[in-house]
């Protein structure tokens, strides 16, 4: 990428990559930058209204607009929703998030936006709240709740439910459990754990498989990046190891264009720093 960064946000319209805001060591970033496969080149794009970071899932588009709610904006939670449409290369303000939050993550089911878990700014406040955007009537409404508190997790929705994977539960600095939530049904069900506890993790959709990429796991209270690749089957609730990474990378984020997932920027340090450029690409089989 023409800029390092780490905690961005990536996803795929067409034949590109976008890739918008995130942090490098301790700044904010707003900038924003498209990939196109076609030609293998990048280009710049405007950037976006408030520089701020995330730590987990947040690319949540319908169809050529990206839902950017929430982050951390230079050391405090947000409640900002920005929205950026990338057929006109254009942002908009929207109605801000019932609560400020970082460490939230935010997918699209059935056309509507879902903001879920996530952290206050001084950790203070660990959130079992679900808030809902409409596009339609551009209103938020109140979601069933977590089953516990999670932030930093990795997400997917596959066949209309949201799967949420790792990140951190109250006590736990990285987590291996796995819940899926079912919008028509409103019920919250355990699945099966992933093999490598983790937070900060990217996350992709590859046909109906979620893969489960990088991130930081804990061992006697030290991190460790990792390199680690899994994927989810819905249909058999089971795991699978995947070709790892080419060095572990903690907080990168990732897009899919057909059944090629692209891993971009992150962090190489456990610190916080080390925000890398990077991009890694892995084309699954069908």
């Amino acid at each position: 990428m023409p800029t390092a960064r780490t905690g961005t946000v990536a996803f795929a319209y067409r034949a590109r990559v976008y890739v918008i805001a995130g942090q490098r060591d301790a700044t904010f970033l707003g900038s924003s930058e498209a990939f196109d496969t076609s030609s293998a080149k990048w280009s710049t794009l405007p950037p976006a209204p408030l520089g701020r970071t995330f730590t987990s899932t947040n690319a949540a588009a319908v169809g050529p607009t990206l839902y950017l709610v929430g982050g951390n904006a230079r050391g405090y939670c947000t409640d900002r929703v920005d929205a950026f449409d990338v057929t006109r290369s254009a942002w908009a303000v929207l109605p801000s998030a019932p609560v400020a939050r970082c460490h939230a993550a935010s997918v699209v089911a059935d056309g509507r936006v879902y903001v879920l878990g996530g952290w206050n700014t001084s950790s203070t406040v660990h959130y079992t709240q679900v808030d809902v955007f409409d596009p339609g009537t551009v209103r938020w409404h109140a979601g069933d709740p977590l089953p516990e508190p999670r932030g930093a997790m990795a997400a997917g929705v596959i066949d209309g439910v949201i799967y949420l994977v790792g990140g951190w539960t109250p006590g736990t600095d990285a987590s291996a459990t796995v819940v899926a939530y079912d919008p028509h049904a409103h019920r919250w069900a355990r699945r099966a754990s992933m093999p490598t506890a983790r937070s900060v993790a990217a996350a992709a959709l590859v046909g109906r498989r979620l893969y489960v990429i990088g991130g930081i796991t804990y061992h006697a209270g030290t991190a460790t990046l990792l390199d680690t690749v899994e994927s989810y089957d819905p249909a058999t609730d089971s795991w699978r190891t995947e070709p790892a990474l080419p060095v572990p990378i903690a907080y990168a984020s990732a897009a899919v264009i057909g059944r090629t997932i692209y891993v971009l920027g992150g962090q190489l340090r456990s610190d916080g720093l080390g925000a890398t450029s990077s991009v890694f690409a892995l084309t699954v089989p069908p």
